[in-house]
């Protein structure tokens, strides 16, 4: 920076940026992509909109990403509608209430997507005009905007060209000639990520009586970082930030002041493009002002950082192979530390050992180059060219680059006997950064399993372990993913599969304890290259706890896929291609996978498929069924099967594999702390810090929270912490009860000591739980996938000082701890993501090295200059400094003043002015200082006042005695410096408990010729405020106890405090106590309970926040009861009566109660509340009575309760039973009275009841009689009295009876004819009883068709006709009725009779054969043809059988014939005869439907039809039916006539020329065939034979040698080279009738060749002769 020697204004302007979380990215996350960009990426259509319009976002990324994206909500902005375009694309509708700028942001899991920023603008305002210049006020919680003027001046739009771009005519006006000067300053070194503050000091000689107006000043960020904010300060009055240039023009008020400074900050951006040692350099500008421009001033900052890289290599196999082909994969990491750079480039180099094939490989996003041979080994490298983010891996195992390699068995042996692994496999990874620098990512090593020789032929299984945690172990509550279940099928002969089914299930092979400790949240079904290509159907199906299996996905194989199981509102889980809702309570206990179909031909599954069933879940260390942990060395099996079916249906050997873990106790505790981004010197700010237990088995007793704030931040005690509820109430956390400060958490505060990576003491807020911190992934359960970020959470107040600033110029870190000291894991660690842990830099654990630990950063931002920190500590109690602290009356206390120089500068002439509190309105009390001050540095000055109120009024001298205020002179205070000096003071005696006073302090210095001012922050010291309460209980039922009066004592008895009365709640609450020794005596007890003096003592400790709980119990006082028992007439008293003393409830308290000769007893000792005595036994001779005698006992009474019972003497009692004189049956309704021997009516309307009895009782002895007034319906009356007699002290009823006759009834039967209702006369009939038994016979209808039949009993009855009347059906039905008692009218029945019917059958044959025929449907009409039945139908005798017809006059008319046979519907008469008994028989015949069939003959060849055959018909014996059938000119012979059979026709003479085909032309002749039937016939030609003779043409002599070919008669060659034999002869065979040529083509030897054709017409066999 240059260096100027005039005065100038010196701005200081500080640029704070935060460390970039972007790197920190917990692997588990899977946030990142495979070349290291965004998994989503955030767009809008435009960047400004108005406010009246909708803004529409997209969002993009690959599905899965997608799934899990969420767009964070913010103030002003609600999203109207989502919507899912398809699976890589979202779009939100969204509309925005307010102007201002928005950057519109989402989470993908934990990792933060920002998007871009958007303007909403007044739509009312002219869009040219804020498109230019937006004006914001510069405060706190805003952020200037893309392009934006901010001003502290106005909330108007201006345009640029009134601002911050005035014209020179206008500029002219607002400066006056003059000069200054600006310089820029910034840290020489950042680490990569980290955000800068740049430092820019303006010098000038303007003052507060002639100012210096316009100033403008132009800061240029480098690339790789942007405007975050600016400082808040006095001095600005505007600023512009445009995002394209990266530019800053600030616009400065009035300069009054020689030296002015503030602070802006810069975040660091575009980290990817950072690398070691590279420069950024920042320059700031001013501008004319009257005397020219100010020279430009430059910063220049080295970005430093780290590339650290490592890489992991495993292997698979496929099962069943043998363990040869073994494929590796490869993966890498970054360091999620902050301070790395991203890479470019990566490398990993893989050596293999000679004797290997590589048989495959797969380079994914990069390329592998293999260079060797099997003989000498291989050497393959693979490169990528990818940006890589810090913290990201290459994600899932589908992703990584791959080798697959096979180990020979002659070059790599291998038994059952002498099991062996192949070699050792080692990689190497190589990284290189933006700028090509080469970095080491150290090595990857595996080695494959045993190997056995051959491949097996059929099913394999393999269980692999998760990559997070290793196979032996798995810890309580550590997510752990990847422990696969690999299926697979193997044939070497070619064979496939059509079905593979994997199991996993709980309740088979002993699987209970490992599916009891996993809560299976996910689950991947991933498939082989193999696999895919097969693409066969699959099914998933699950069990749980509460339901048997069922299925939960469909899918096939071309595509892996994702199912998930979570209980409903468990948020941010990967919901995958399925999500499975489980209700609470309910856990997965078994997966199944069943890919093809064992019934489905064509299916056809490759051998060397292979399916994998990937877990993702939490483990748990207790038992979910039997909550039961065992201990930390036991083990437990897990065991899978695979089966299925061969492609020709047969079944494949089951194959099995088993795995076997430790599931292991656990210390899964974890913190998260938040800061606010910037925090403000002198300003308030709030941390929130949270607690949770990822634990799935076991809450954690004991825990502690520690909160490590940065230096110059102090804990806020006056405000003091608070809860942080989860607001979202969906989310499970929303419902965990967070422990209030003083009660279920108690908070205080201790310091940590500096360190060599910070340089400063800092102090600590420390939560000491007093309740168990809950689990909160306990299985069934809904749970929070991203519970490692939340929890129970606090606000922590804190306040943030000048020093502050200068102890973290770059950033503020602060972080969270957490652990416990439950006894029940004492030698337990943590075990989790490393990213979760940290070793215990500051010892908080006393016996673990590593602790859950979380941290942030915040930006402190200032005015700059001189720094002036005020802080407080006690030193009775030997507290630490801080901006609170807390005493007592004669404390002795040190106020601590620190002054910080941050300008470039030495500042000279400093000055520091202090007036201690003084009462009033805002100081409780007065201090004076108590020694002088300390630690001055050296040439430094000191004076003392009684009465300065500030540094130039009051009397000064060196004397500290009484003094109220100090001032100190330093003469220099170097750039970047530090003093401290101390002030001590002590607190009065007069003090009381809450009062508090507040200090500031303040000063002056020169800068370069300047006066520089300053001021501390508040610092406060508040007289502690103790508290006690006392709760009164019930010694027995724990109840509040309200009424109770105590006093406060000290240790000594003297009375502090009187009259202090416990409320509704049983509370005394005393507060504002000084520390020390107390007890509460009792004075009076609450109404009720008996007093108790015993003092309750109790001690306040200093710097004892919560309030102290105690407690005292009290006796009821008990209270008794007296009953006095005695006649109910005379008054006597009673002894001997037994009584149960209950509660209100019934509950027996005391038995055997007994009244003695007084007629009392007393029951004491009773405490206050309801009560009853039940007689339990009367005095002898006197009734029970078991009513309950109720009382109540009051609290706090002393005289005896009285109650009183009386007791009736016994009566007597009478019983008559009235019965049926003959059956002895009980007779109910019988009425009588009661009357005395004398005949006196007592009582009246006694009815006996359905047990025929009547009771009286309440009888005192005496002479009585029953007489009845009413008899029972039915029966006759009897008044005869039926006399009794009472005795005295009679106990048991009289038994009287009497008896009564039935009175009788009658009946009348009437007989009719059914339809004419005529009576009928002589029908005879028999009365019986209900069970059939004759009672009477030979009861005949008079000539009025009635019978009547007297003197009968009550009861059931039926007459049964036994003859008809003549012309009449019998009817046997009976004839019901019922005699009721009392009845006095015959009962009336009616019976009627049907005349006989008669019938007819028809009979139906074969009109020639007389064949019964089944199948013919008649109608039945009447003579009119009306129908009256149909669908009558021959059975299989031909008949049809018509019964019940009435006499009259019937026809039979045919509707349908039988099958194969003519209708015919000429009727068949029927005439029925009154009183005819047999039935009509008639007849019907038809004829059958004859066929026919017509044969056609035809030349095999052409289909020429052909006349002249002759045939024979014959029946399927071979009979002949007809001869000399013969083919006519048209080719056909016509058969008619032909009734229903097998046939066949036979030719005996082929046409002319043809061959004779004898064989049978069969056909079949159906019944009801009504088409001709057709048939063909062909023949082949008669073929014959030519024979051709040579001889001379002069002497005839035969010449052989001959040779000619045969032409047909297109004079196509036929046959060749046909010679004549030695009689000049040869002969062609089997050929066909037509024209044929003979032509030579070689003449006998000695002859002369003609080839003139000789022509042959064949017909029949020939000889032609050639000359």
């Amino acid at each position: 920076m240059n260096k100027r020697l005039k005065k100038f204004i010196y701005i200081v302007i500080t640029l704070f940026t935060t460390i970039s979380q972007s790197g920190i990215v917990p692997v588990f996350a899977e946030t990142l992509t495979d070349d290291g960009q965004e998994l989503v990426k955030i767009t809008t259509d435009k960047t400004q909109y108005t406010n009246d319009e909708t803004v529409k976002i997209e969002v993009k990324g690959e599905k899965e990403n997608l799934d899990q994206f969420i767009l964070d909500q913010q103030t002003n902005v609600t999203v109207q509608t989502e919507k899912r375009i398809n699976d890589t694309q979202k779009e939100y509708i969204a509309k925005v209430s307010k102007t201002g700028s928005y950057t519109l942001s989402g989470k993908l899991l934990e990792k933060a997507i920002t998007g871009p920023t958007i303007k909403i603008v007044d739509s009312s305002v002219n869009s040219d005009v804020i498109e230019n210049s937006t004006t914001n006020s510069t405060t706190d919680s805003q952020q200037p905007s893309s392009s934006a003027e901010v001003s502290t001046e106005t909330s108007e739009p201006t345009k640029s060209s009134d601002s911050a771009q005035a014209t020179p005519e206008t500029s002219e006006k607002q400066v006056r000639a003059g000069n200054y000067s600006v310089a820029i300053d910034a840290p020489t070194s950042i680490v990569v990520g980290d955000d800068l503050t740049y430092s820019v000091t303006v010098n000038s000689n303007a003052t507060v009586d002639d100012p210096l107006s316009g100033v403008e000043i132009t800061v240029q960020l480098p690339e790789g970082f942007e405007l975050d904010q600016l400082a808040d300060n006095p001095y600005v009055d505007s600023y512009t930030y445009d995002p394209a240039t990266n530019q800053i023009v600030i616009v400065l008020k009035d300069i009054t002041d020689s030296v002015i400074n503030f602070t802006l900050d810069a975040n660091s951006v575009n980290d990817e493009n950072k690398y070691e040692d590279m420069n950024v350099e920042a320059t700031v500008t001013g501008n004319d002002v009257g005397n020219g421009v100010p020279a430009t001033d430059t910063a220049d900052t080295t970005i430093t950082g780290d590339v650290t890289y490592s890489t992991s290599k495993a292997f698979t196999t496929v099962p069943g192979t043998g363990n040869r082909v073994v494929t590796y994969t490869f993966n890498f990491v970054g360091s999620a530390d902050a301070g790395q750079f991203y890479t470019w480039k990566q490398k990993i180099t893989d050596e293999l050992p000679a004797g290997t094939e590589i048989v495959g490989n797969d380079g994914k996003f990069g390329k592998w180059e293999i260079t060797g041979s099997k003989e000498t080994g291989w050497t393959a490298v693979w490169t990528a060219e990818k940006m890589s983010q810090p913290g990201a891996d290459l994600g899932n195992e589908k992703d990584f680059p791959s080798l697959t390699v096979n180990y020979p068995e002659d070059q790599f042996p291998s038994s059952a006997e002498n099991p062996q692994r192949p070699p050792a496999n080692t990689s190497s990874l190589t990284v290189y950064d933006k700028n090509g620098q080469e970095y080491d990512g150290g090595q990857g090593h595996t080695q494959g399993p045993a190997m056995s020789d051959g491949t097996a032929e059929g099913l394999g299984i393999d269980k692999r372990t998760g990559t997070n945690q290793g196979g032996g172990s798995w810890y309580d509550g550590y997510y752990n993913r990847h422990f696969q279940i690999d299926g697979s099928f193997i044939s070497a002969s070619g064979k496939t599969a059509r079905e593979i089914t994997i199991e996993d299930d709980r309740d088979k092979n002993g699987n209970a304890d490992f599916w009891n400790r996993i809560d299976l949240y996910q689950l991947d079904l991933n498939f082989n290259s193999q696999m895919i290509g097969s693409a066969t159907d699959y099914r998933f199906e699950f069990k749980t706890n509460q339901h048997s299996w069922q299925e939960g996905y469909t899918g096939n194989t071309a595509k892996n896929a994702r199912v998930s199981f979570h209980v409903s509102e468990s948020p941010d889980y990967s919901i995958g291609d399925a999500r499975i809702d489980l209700v609470q309570g309910e856990y997965i206990t078994g997966v199944r996978l069943v890919i093809g179909n064992k019934e489905d031909a064509t299916v056809k599954i490759q051998s060397s498929s292979v399916a994998s069933m990937d877990f993702y879940f939490f483990p748990s260390a207790e038992n979910h069924e039997t909550r039961n942990d065992d201990n930390d060395t036991a083990t437990y099996n897990n065991h899978a099967t695979a089966n299925g079916y061969l492609e020709d249906g047969s079944v494949l050997k089951e194959e099995s594999d088993d795995f076997t873990v430790h599931f292991k106790k656990n210390v899964i505790l974890g913190t998260k702390v938040e800061a606010p981004s910037q925090m403000n010197v002198g300003k308030d700010a709030v941390y929130t810090a949270y607690i949770n237990n990822q634990s799935s088995s076991y809450d954690y007793n004991d825990s502690v929270m520690k909160v490590v704030l940065p230096a110059g931040v102090y804990y806020n005690q006056e405000t003091g912490v608070s809860p942080a509820p989860i607001t979202d109430m969906a989310n499970p956390l929303s419902t965990l009860t967070i422990s209030k400060p003083g009660s279920g958490v108690i908070i205080s505060t201790e310091t940590v000591p500096a360190t060599s990576d910070y340089p400063y003491e800092r102090q600590v807020v420390v939560f000491k739980f007093l309740v168990p911190i809950p689990a909160m992934r306990v299985p069934g359960t809904a749970t929070d996938r991203w519970l490692e970020q939340k929890g129970l959470g606090y606000h922590i107040p804190v306040r943030v000082t000048n020093e502050a600033y200068a102890d973290n110029r770059q950033t503020a870190p602060v972080s969270s701890w957490a652990t416990t000291n439950d006894s029940r894991f004492t030698g337990i660690g943590f075990h989790n993501y490393n990213i979760l842990l940290k070793n215990d830099d500051f010892n908080f654990d006393t016996n673990r090295d590593v602790i859950a630990w979380s941290d942030d950063s915040s930006q402190i931002q200032t005015q700059g200059g001189l720094l002036l920190t005020k802080l407080v500590n006690n030193q009775t109690v030997n507290s630490d400094f801080s901006t609170d602290g807390a005493a007592e009356a004669k404390d002795a206390m040190n106020w601590q003043l620190s002054l910080q120089n941050v300008l470039p500068n030495e500042v000279q002439n400093v000055q520091v002015f202090d007036r201690v509190p003084q009462q009033d309105d805002k100081n409780q009390f007065s201090t004076t200082l108590s020694g002088p001050i300390e630690n001055l540095p050296a040439g430094a000055t000191v004076e003392y006042s009684k009465d300065a109120t500030d540094a130039t009024t009051g009397t000064w001298s060196t004397d500290w005695q009484g003094a109220t205020a100090f001032r100190i002179t330093i003469p220099t205070i170097a750039a970047n410096s530090t003093i401290k000096v101390n002030v001590p003071f002590e607190i009065p005696d007069s003090v009381k408990a809450g009062d508090s006073i507040e200090n500031t302090a303040t000063g002056i210095g020169v800068y370069e010729g300047n006066d520089v001012t300053y001021g501390s922050n508040p610092a406060t010291v508040l007289i502690e405020d103790h508290s006690v309460q006392l709760t009164k209980t019930d010694e027995k039922t724990s109840d509040a106890l309200a009424g109770a009066v105590f006093e406060l004592q000290d240790k000594d008895g003297n009375v502090v405090q009187s009259g202090l009365t416990t409320d509704v709640s049983g509370h005394i609450l005393v507060e504002n106590l000084p520390s020390g020794d107390y007890q509460f005596v009792e004075t009076k007890a609450p109404d009720g309970y008996e007093l108790d003096q015993t003092p309750v003592t109790f001690t306040i400790e200093r710097d004892q926040t919560e309030t102290i709980q105690v407690g005292k119990t009290n006796k009821l006082i008990l209270g008794s009861v007296t009953l006095t028992k005695t006649d109910d007439k005379s008054g006597t008293a009673l002894q001997g009566a037994i009584f149960e003393l209950q509660d209100k409830d019934g509950t027996v308290l005391q038995s055997n109660l007994t009244t003695d000769a007084d007629g009392k007893l007393t029951v004491d000792d009773l405490e206050p509340g309801d009560y009853q005595l039940v007689e339990t036994q009367a005095p002898d001779g006197y009734e029970l009575d078991s009513t309950p005698v109720t009382f109540t006992i009051e609290k706090g009474q002393k005289d005896s309760v009285q109650v009183a019972m009386t007791n009736k003497l016994m009566t007597g009692s009478v019983v008559l039973t009235k019965t049926d004189e003959e059956t002895n049956e009980i007779l109910q309704g019988a009425v009588f009275e009661l009357q005395d021997k004398d005949g006196n009516a007592l009582q009246s309307g006694l009815t006996t009841n359905e047990a025929g009895q009547l009771s009286v009782d309440e009888l005192v002895p005496g002479d009585y009689q029953l007489v009845e007034t009413q008899a029972p319906t039915g029966y006759e009356l009897d008044q005869t009295p039926v006399t009794f007699t009472i005795e005295k002290g009679q106990t048991k009823a009289v038994q009287v009876q009497m008896t009564n006759k039935v009175t009788p009834g009658s009946v009348i039967l009437t007989k009719t004819d059914d339809k004419t209702g005529e009576v009928l006369q002589g029908a005879v009939f028999e009365l019986q009883d209900k069970d059939g038994n004759v009672l009477q016979s030979g009861l005949i209808t008079d000539e009025s068709g009635k019978i009547a039949v007297n003197d009968l009993k009550p009861g059931d009855y039926q007459l049964v006709e036994t003859q008809a009347p003549t012309g009449y059906d019998l009817d046997t039905t009976p004839v019901v009725f019922t005699i009721e008692k009392g009845q006095t009218e015959a009962v009336q029945v009616q019976m009627t009779n049907k005349e006989t019917p008669g019938s007819a059958i028809l009979t139906k044959t074969d009109d020639k054969t007389g064949e019964v025929l089944q199948g013919a449907v008649f109608e039945l009409q009447d003579n009119e043809g009306k129908v009256l039945q149909s669908n009558l139908i021959t059975d299989e005798t031909g008949k049809i059988v018509i019964t019940d017809l009435a006499p009259g006059e019937y026809q039979l008319v045919e509707t349908q014939a039988p099958t194969g046979y003519e209708l015919d519907q000429t009727p068949v008469d029927v005439t029925i005869k009154k009183g005819q008994t047999e039935a009509i028989q008639v007849a019907k015949t038809n004829k059958l439907i004859l066929g026919s069939v017509i044969l056609t003959k035809i030349d095999a060849t052409n289909g020429e039809v052909l006349q002249g055959a002759i045939f024979e018909l014959q029946d399927e014996k071979g009979k002949t039916l007809q001869s000399n059938l013969t083919t006519d000119e048209t080719g056909k012979i016509a058969l008619t006539d032909l009734v229903p059979g097998n046939y066949q026709l036979v030719e005996v003479q082929a046409p002319t020329g043809y061959d004779l085909d004898a064989t049978p032309v069969t056909f079949t002749v159906n019944k009801d065939s009504k088409e001709v039937i057709q048939l063909t016939k062909a023949n082949q030609r008669t073929k014959g034979s030519i024979t051709l003779q040579k001889v001379d043409d002069v002497s005839g002599q035969l010449l052989s040698g001959a040779v000619f070919e045969l032409q047909d008669e297109n004079h196509h060659v036929i046959l060749k080279n046909m010679k004549t034999d030695e009689s000049g002869k040869l002969t062609v065979e089997k050929l066909t009738p037509g024209t044929y040529y003979f032509v030579e083509t070689q003449a006998p030897d000695g002859y002369q060749l003609d080839k003139t054709p000789l022509t042959a017409s064949l017909i029949q066999v020939m000889e032609i002769s050639c000359l």
